[in-house]
């Protein structure tokens, strides 16, 4: 990210978090800071651990299906590193350091580290914008529209497959010429030829968004646990909208850490769902302590095992192309 628009974040940051600061009654935080019983940070700190596990186990899906067996030991930290690294960069750049390790440790071609990334990344964000719109129309709609907003987002799943075969038509189209553009166009079919591998198998796509749908909810169940400690109201479809809106407002905000935007969006959010916006900060101050820390160490964690205890390998000849099972 260029140093010009690093420039424009700090003010951008700093004007949302005065902004939230302005109306805050400061007292009213230090109450309900206060009132979040102590168990239930500890439940949402240890929910951090099926996540990470989830993330290995939705990511040996995938490689498995470009001819990759991985050891647990090793894909462990491999997944935790990437997702949260992706997670807190702009525009998920951090990812590259999941394919980096991957190539550097377990001899996966770069082409499929890329291809992984970009369709845990891709499907990730898809499924989490259905999931909130869904929510969304059911909290904040009459009967009828809601339920044409459930069966509208339950009907977007089948765009994964739609995507498929166009990745199969990109990949008939002829390469003429010579020099950059046809390198270039080249890549570009390798890549769409393992992204249709990978989505034309509904089995597939199917387990590893069953597995990224209990991810989401295992984070929704945290902001949940963590809301009713403030305000009783909140149900827990009402946390998935808390969860995935401002998810989605940070990621799109190209701010590292979604600083600001994220925290801004949580607070807002709850506000909107019926709790005080003193309340809504305080789910997003105590977000921030028990899953983003916690989630960073373990990150920070799985790199230096990774860089220490694995050695690194020389990267194989890379193959031909995918390998279907």
């Amino acid at each position: 990210m260029s140093v010009r628009w690093r420039l424009v974040q700090i003010p951008i940051v700093l004007s949302l978090f005065a902004f939230i600061a302005w109306q805050l009654d400061l007292s009213a935080i230090r109450r309900d800071l206060g009132e979040i019983e102590p168990w239930r940070i500890a439940a949402v700190v240890t929910l951090n651990l099926p996540v990470a596990l989830l993330f290995t186990t939705r990511s040996h899906l995938v490689l498995r299906k470009l001819g990759h067996r991985i050891r647990p030991s090793l894909l462990l930290p491999v997944a935790v590193l990437g997702n949260v690294a992706g997670a807190i960069t702009p525009g998920s750049v951090g990812e590259v350091l999941r394919a980096d390790a991957l190539s550097s440790h377990a001899r996966v071609d770069a082409r499929d580290g890329a291809a992984l990334v970009l369709f845990e990344r891709a499907m990730s964000m898809y499924l989490m914008t259905l999931g909130a719109l869904a929510a969304a129309g059911a909290t904040w709609l009459a009967t009828a529209p809601a339920a044409v907003s459930i069966a509208a987002s339950a009907a977007g799943l089948v765009a994964p497959f739609i995507a498929g075969r166009m990745f199969a038509r990109l990949e008939r189209v002829e390469v003429r010429g010579a020099g950059l553009l046809r390198r270039g166009l080249s890549r570009l079919q390798d890549l769409s030829g393992r992204l249709r591998l990978l989505l034309g198998d509904w089995r597939l796509v199917a387990a590893w968004s069953i597995q990224t749908v209990a991810i989401f909810a295992l984070n929704t169940l945290q902001f949940w646990l963590l809301a009713r400690g403030v305000s009783g109201s909140i149900r827990f479809e009402e946390a998935w909208i808390a969860f995935s809106l401002p998810t989605l407002i940070g990621v799109a905000s190209l701010i590292p850490l979604g600083l600001g935007a994220f925290d801004g969006s949580v607070a807002a959010a709850f506000d909107r769902l019926g709790t005080t916006l003193e309340e809504g900060t305080v789910v997003a101050v105590v977000v921030r302590a028990a899953i983003s820390l916690p989630m960073l160490a373990l990150a920070l964690t799985s790199y230096i095992y990774l860089a220490r205890r694995l050695p690194r390998q020389e990267m194989q000849r890379p193959p031909a192309g995918p390998v279907a099972e």
